[in-house]
């Protein structure tokens, strides 16, 4: 069915027929695969959207990363607060875990770190590793080098 009773107009008192949001792909020809890659397409990661779920508090660290601090001396606010200040070097929209991103970041000390975060299904940031961008596969702090 493509039109369905969508409600009553209290204003008008009339029964109100809307479209049906669910078949609006069939329309179009598509499938709903096409629809769930055209999703994740779309979805990529934002500096204001990671800014706002580390001031939030809606940030978690995984264990990979809790694991990348304690071999390089880093603290999780120290992580957090160089994230805040950072900006997106690369766009992952299309990881299998779901949208990421390389951030570069810098801590206190002055030393460049890249931290890899992505968002969970609940919209929290989630802070995956860290590393300092370093040869043989960083040219600089901002360029990976072609091999």
């Amino acid at each position: 069915m493509l039109w369905v009773e969508s409600g009553w107009n209290y204003e008008t008192g009339i029964a109100e027929a809307g479209f049906n949001p669910r078949v609006w792909w069939y329309l179009l020809g598509l499938t709903p695969i096409d629809i769930l890659v055209a999703k994740r397409a779309r979805l990529s990661m934002d500096i204001v959207q990671i800014r706002e779920c580390i001031r939030e508090g809606k940030w978690r660290l995984s264990y990979h990363v809790l694991q990348r601090c304690d071999e390089r001396g880093l603290e999780a606010a120290d992580l957090a607060a160089s994230v805040m200040e950072g900006d997106i070097l690369e766009d992952y929209p299309d990881d299998p875990r779901g949208p990421s991103c390389l951030m570069l970041c810098r801590l206190s000390d002055g030393s460049f770190l890249h931290v890899v975060c992505g968002l969970d299904n609940d919209g929290w940031l989630v802070l995956i590793t860290a590393y300092r961008p370093e040869e043989p596969k960083w040219i600089d702090e901002k360029t990976r080098r072609r091999v």
